[in-house]
């Protein structure tokens, strides 16, 4: 919700957004979990460090975003005339 905090975006600029937030927090999830493998020690690194970044996709962004313009909180009309 920080970034619909700042100004108006379009869905697709939204979507675009939220995509590069997750991949960052995905690769990230990627690097401490070849690390804990490393380690051995993959018991005290439970895959939920990101914070459920590896389960969100493309989809669920949509779902969301859907919600989100059907609830009146994203509007591609606000964005253009902004």
């Amino acid at each position: 919700m920080d970034l619909l905090a700042g100004r108006e975006y379009s869905k697709s600029e939204l979507a675009q957004k939220l995509e590069q937030r997750f991949e960052r927090r995905r690769a990230r999830m990627a690097k401490r979990a070849a690390q804990a493998r490393v380690d051995r020690a993959l018991e005290t690194y439970p895959l939920v460090l990101d914070g459920g970044a590896a389960l969100v996709g493309p989809e669920m962004i949509a779902a969301v975003l859907d919600r989100l313009e059907s609830d009146g909180l994203l509007s591609d009309a606000r964005f253009a005339e902004a």
